[in-house]
């Protein structure tokens, strides 16, 4: 599942649709453009070995 965060204010958002495009505003602060794909735990954890 693809969630994403907001640069500006960590807001945390998992779109509803697999693959779905994160919106262009952050809904908690409104910023234009600041969301980004929050990485996945499990890669993480591959990629620290």
């Amino acid at each position: 599942m693809v969630r994403y965060y907001c640069r500006n204010c960590s807001f945390k958002y998992s779109p509803k649709m697999p693959k779905a495009r994160p919106p262009e505003r952050c809904g908690n602060c409104g910023a234009f453009n600041s969301l980004s794909i929050e990485p996945d735990a499990n890669q993480i954890i591959k990629e620290s070995n």
